[in-house]
């Protein structure tokens, strides 16, 4: 297969009506090229992996202005499916699949707290993306490869002066860390408000969930499981609607491992 974009066209309008292309998936089969399929809710198609003789994955930007997060495509016998966006990274720029069930995203993410960048790993599993796993000593990965059961990522990492910028390249162990999941419903309390009933899920336990309002940047709250005994795979709570917020979870697979989401002001969660 090869990937990219059709030109700007009015049948993938964007939130002001204005053309815009949509990302375009061409198969190809003893060097001739086949009929070209476009990807509803893309923009663009920039890079692929193939986990076996008919499903591969792409990575693609996203139709809707207002869900940044970069996407991944799962392709079934040279149709494209249902995009899969996956919160809390900036950029996804390169993927590679080790197993018909198991593929590794590579990219970016940036931390607003620190103003800094950091290189990230996601792991696909049966084409659903798992949890970010930032790669310390990286500011960014931009390529992987794999040979089961390891994949290596290549990216750069910053230096003080006079080097400023050395390129780095890192090992990655199969992931094997379930996906976390946020969901969030708005209804009515009793008093007549407006709140936010959220409920993040992971198999593999929850270790902890923090939220902190966007608006004015303070801690609206956190939850602590642990991971002891029987872990929490499932946690509700309430936030008022209306507001952004942002949610940090830890699993119990990998401590270090952190989870985002957004809830935008309208309920929907990135």
């Amino acid at each position: 297969y090869a990937v990219g974009q059709t030109p700007p066209t009015p049948d993938n309008p964007d939130l002001f009506g204005d053309p815009q292309p949509f990302g375009v998936l061409v198969p190809i089969v003893a060097g001739v090229l086949g009929d070209p399929q476009v990807a509803p809710g893309t923009t663009d198609l920039y890079t692929i992996a193939c986990a076996s003789a008919t499903s591969c994955y792409a990575l693609a930007l996203s139709a809707d202005i207002f869900q940044p997060a970069p996407l991944v495509v799962p392709i079934v016998n040279g149709t494209a499916g249902t995009p899969q966006p996956v919160a809390g990274v900036d950029v996804l720029s390169g993927i590679a699949c080790l197993n018909a069930t198991t593929c590794e995203a590579v990219g970016f993410g940036y931390d607003p707290e620190t103003n800094t960048s950091f290189g990230l790993v996601v792991p696909i599993l049966d084409g659903i993306p798992g949890a970010v796993n930032p790669v310390p000593g990286s500011n960014g990965l931009e390529n992987v490869a794999c040979s089961a059961p390891n994949c290596v990522a290549t990216g750069s990492v910053n230096l003080p002066a006079p080097v400023f910028t050395v390129g780095v390249v890192v090992a990655i162990t199969e992931q094997v860390d379930a996906p976390t999941s946020l969901t969030c419903t708005t209804r009515t309390n009793n008093a007549g408000t407006l709140i936010d009933v959220c409920t993040v899920s992971d198999p593999d336990g929850i270790r902890n969930v923090q939220v902190r309002n966007m608006a004015t940047n303070s801690a609206s709250g956190s939850l602590t499981f642990g991971c002891s005994g029987t872990p929490t795979t499932s946690a509700k709570f309430r936030v008022p609607a209306g507001t952004r917020y942002k949610v940090v979870v830890n699993d119990c697979t990998n401590p270090s491992v952190k989870t985002t989401f957004v809830i935008r002001a309208n309920g929907s969660v990135v």
